[in-house]
């Protein structure tokens, strides 16, 4: 069997992470089974659809490198299609013109609490119809069976099965001639020969009536995998309303798109006790049987030490093509107020760019750290005077002590700034003076990058590199 799978959002908001799953794992089991993964933009409510949420997820499976290999389809241009499928259907009695009116719908749902259509115009045998009215346009309705079940076996939730009582005839055709999900969803499931059908378990109570319209239609019905529900913090489903993120969101604050499609594949689906694991590793282990049936939490903090791992495991190369993505796709106020005017080349091309990346690899959570590091480490610090003489003044051996520090680093060539010369110079100057490194450190470390606390003093002393390291710490004689 050729695996085909889609992923098939409407158009009517951004891919939060609550629902990005239902993108994730389509695409991975077309992957992993050498499979055809279709991306459909089901965009027949035309009043809520519009083009920025359809920009918006395009971008978004862009990003995160969840290519489809077709579409996008658009149920909009499907119209003749549908209308055929609607006429077969009436031709073979598995569906029929409604006229009663919405005031009419309105007081059963009042009177007979919420019980919604009667039956009023369902064609049986020897039942005779009321008149047609000719001032109400009809909507048409599927026949469904009432009597039996309807069962399937669900590939997450396992056997799940409805009394085909409690399922009224479902409105396949609006009065205005629009389809309804329900109709379009099957129809082009059908004509784009969908093998698993992959969504949130909030499709649950539509897919007996889905399954009813394949069987009516002689069409073998797909496998249903049902991903369970992604709760927030307080226990409620993860919604744009109670405040989930946009996929777009994650990548403006420094997110890699392996680590975002790493936790959120995490959450419900399992492979032994791996946590962290690569896009390729995904889809070397994924099966749906080894997705878990109940709903999970989405952690922020999770997610975020899960983005530090995948930072962390970055080769260098790995990690510098991933900044200029990042340095590309966002807007350079929001990454820093310094480089409104600065290119990437200017970034990359800094001598001590590299070296930087090399030092603060491990203490970078997110991509937008790297350039707040850039603006300490690649450009010189705006130093608080007061600030400065508070931290020399508790201790007057400090200037003697970094003042002999700078005659020292002077004295070496360029290439023996290097770990551990300047660590040997470092502990040398420290234990002349008698001074604690706690002490040393701290205004040794402002005057190098502004900072008190953090990276280690040889450390910057070698990603500075000479020239660099004098000029910074020649800034002491303004202070004394």
């Amino acid at each position: 069997m050729t695996f085909r799978t889609r992923f098939a959002p409407s158009p009517t908001g951004s891919i939060h992470v609550g629902n990005l799953r239902s993108a994730i794992f389509p695409w991975v089991l077309a992957k992993s089974r050498a499979g055809t993964f279709i991306l459909r933009i089901e965009d027949s409510d035309s009043e809520r659809s519009n083009q920025e949420s359809i920009d918006n997820i395009i971008k978004s499976l862009s990003w995160l490198g969840l290519q489809p290999d077709e579409g996008p389809y658009f149920q909009s241009q499907r119209w003749v299609r549908y209308r055929e499928v609607a006429e077969e259907l009436l031709a073979i009695g598995a569906a029929y013109w409604c006229y009663q009116t919405k005031e009419e719908l309105d007081i059963l749902k009042n009177e007979f609490l919420n019980q919604g259509y009667n039956g009023q115009w369902r064609p049986m045998d020897g039942k005779i119809l009321p008149p047609i009215p000719l001032d109400v346009k009809p909507v048409l309705r599927f026949l469904m069976p009432q009597t039996g079940r309807v069962a399937w076996q669900d590939a997450v939730k396992g056997c799940v099965s409805f009394e085909n009582q409690e399922l009224d005839d479902w409105v396949m055709l609006r009065s205005d001639g629009t389809p309804t999900y329900n109709f379009c969803v099957v129809v082009d499931d059908i004509d784009m020969l969908i093998t698993h059908v992959i969504r949130g378990d909030d499709h649950v109570n539509n897919t007996p009536k889905q399954i009813h319209l394949y069987q009516a239609l002689s069409k073998t019905v797909p496998t249903f995998a049902h991903l369970p529900t992604v709760l927030d913090g307080q226990g409620n489903k993860l919604s744009k309303r109670n405040g989930a993120k946009s996929v777009l969101d994650y990548r403006q604050e420094g997110y890699l798109p392996q680590a975002l499609i790493n936790y959120l594949s995490r959450l419900g689906w399992s492979h032994g006790d791996d946590e962290i694991f690569t896009v390729e590793q995904l889809i070397d282990w994924f099966d749906l049987a080894h997705i878990g049936a109940s709903a999970t939490k989405f952690d922020e903090q999770k997610l975020l030490w899960v983005n530090t791992q995948h930072i962390q495991k970055l080769s260098l190369s790995a990690l510098v093509q991933q900044l200029e993505n990042y340095w590309h796709n966002n807007d350079k106020a929001y990454i820093s107020q310094n480089f409104r005017t600065s290119t990437w080349e200017e970034i990359a091309n800094h001598p001590r760019f590299l070296k930087m990346c090399a030092l603060v690899q491990t203490r970078c959570t997110k991509l937008r750290d790297f350039f707040d590091w850039y603006d300490k480490i690649c450009r010189r610090p705006n130093l608080n005077q007061q600030e400065l003489q508070d931290m020399l003044s508790k201790d007057s051996r400090i200037v003697v002590a970094i003042d002999d520090l700078l005659l020292r680093v002077s004295d070496l060539h360029a290439d023996q700034v290097e770990l551990p010369h300047i660590t040997d110079i470092i502990t040398h100057c420290q234990r002349e003076y008698a001074l604690k490194m706690a002490h040393f450190a701290v205004p040794l470390r402002y005057l190098l990058i502004g900072e008190k606390q953090s990276l280690a003093v040889d450390d910057l002393l070698v990603v500075l590199g000479k020239t660099e390291a004098i000029q910074r710490l020649s800034a002491l004689k303004d202070y004394h």
